[in-house]
């Protein structure tokens, strides 16, 4: 099933990463096959799944430093809640920003 998503706005302490690429791995199976039930694990804003990519970041929010603009980066997403959390299988995350 595909969605038509708006673009994340940048929040402070946040990178927005354009993805180039995402992994399907046996976790992502599982959710996609039903053998992991929903709410196993925390949900996504938007319902989208994956849990890896890779990218480039496009932007950057306050308090991130100007170097990390247009880095190659892979991401995972977080195994945490979190109101902004969205899985790898999108055209556009938001990450909070890492060590580079």
């Amino acid at each position: 099933m595909l969605n038509d998503l708006e673009q994340p706005t940048i929040k402070p302490n946040h990178i927005l990463i354009k993805v180039s690429a995402c992994g399907v791995n046996h976790g992502d199976l599982g959710w996609i096959n039903g053998f992991i039930p929903r709410g196993l694990s925390p949900e996504s804003v938007d319902d989208v799944a994956g849990v890896s990519g890779v990218g480039e970041v496009v932007e950057i929010g306050e308090n991130v430093p100007q170097n990390f603009q247009s880095n190659k980066v892979a991401f995972y997403r977080s195994l945490n809640p979190s109101d902004s959390k969205v899985g790898a299988w999108c055209e556009y995350g938001l990450r909070v920003a890492g060590h580079p």
